[in-house]
C-alpha cells in the first residue's frame, strides 16, 4: 500500500457471495492498495465415513477489507466474489483497527486457526443446542447436567462432550467459577 493511500485506508466489510469469501480475498491481496483479511478456522466434524478436517471462514460470507472508499469502492464492489461493502443506507461504517488487531491476536494471527479437538477439563463451554442451549459452564459441570437430564427423562446414554458443546471464542474465555 502506498503512503498517501495508507493514510486514509480504513477497515471495511465486504459481503461476499456465498462460498466465494477465499476468492475475495485472493482478489483483493492482488491489489496494490487494498489489504484483505479473512480469518478462517479449522476444525474435526464427524461424519459417515469418520471424523474429517474441515476448513470454513470464522464470518460466512463476510471478510474486512482495508482501502479508501472515495478511490476503491466501486473497483471493491464490482469485483469477483464481492456482492458489496456492508452499508446501511448511504453510509458505510468503518470497522476500527482496534477490532481487526484483536480479531488477529484471538485466532494467533496465522490465515487459518486450528481449533484443538479436545476439551480440557473445567474449561469454560456452552451449550451450542437443544433445551440447555446458551448454558455457559465447565466443561464438566455441563456433561454433568446433560447425563442427568438424560437420566431423568429416561434416557441411559452418555453424551460426547466434544458433540454437545462448543468452546468459547478467546475473546470470551475466562476461567471457571
Amino acid at each position: 500500500m502506498n503512503p498517501e493511500a495508507e493514510a486514509s485506508a480504513r477497515w471495511f466489510c465486504l459481503r461476499s457471495q456465498p462460498k466465494h469469501e477465499h476468492i475475495a480475498a485472493a482478489q483483493r491481496a492482488k491489489e496494490p492498495d487494498i489489504e484483505a483479511y479473512l480469518p478462517r478456522i479449522r476444525f474435526r466434524r464427524p461424519t459417515r465415513q469418520g471424523p474429517k478436517w474441515f476448513t470454513e471462514t470464522l464470518f460466512p460470507n463476510y471478510l474486512f477489507a482495508r482501502f479508501e472508499l472515495a478511490t476503491r469502492h466501486r473497483q471493491v464492489k464490482n469485483s469477483h466474489g464481492v456482492r458489496d461493502v456492508v452499508h446501511f443506507g448511504e453510509r458505510w461504517p468503518a470497522v476500527p483497527n482496534p477490532a481487526i488487531d484483536e480479531l488477529r491476536a484471538a485466532i494467533s494471527g496465522d490465515p487459518i486457526h486450528v481449533l484443538n479437538e479436545e476439551l480440557p477439563a473445567g474449561e469454560v463451554v456452552q451449550i451450542a443446542g437443544g433445551v440447555f442451549h446458551g448454558l455457559k459452564c465447565g466443561r464438566d459441570a455441563c456433561v454433568q447436567r446433560t447425563v442427568a437430564s438424560l437420566s431423568v427423562a429416561g434416557i441411559s446414554r452418555k453424551p460426547d462432550p466434544a458433540g454437545s458443546v462448543r468452546r468459547l471464542t478467546a475473546l470470551q474465555h475466562r476461567a471457571p467459577s
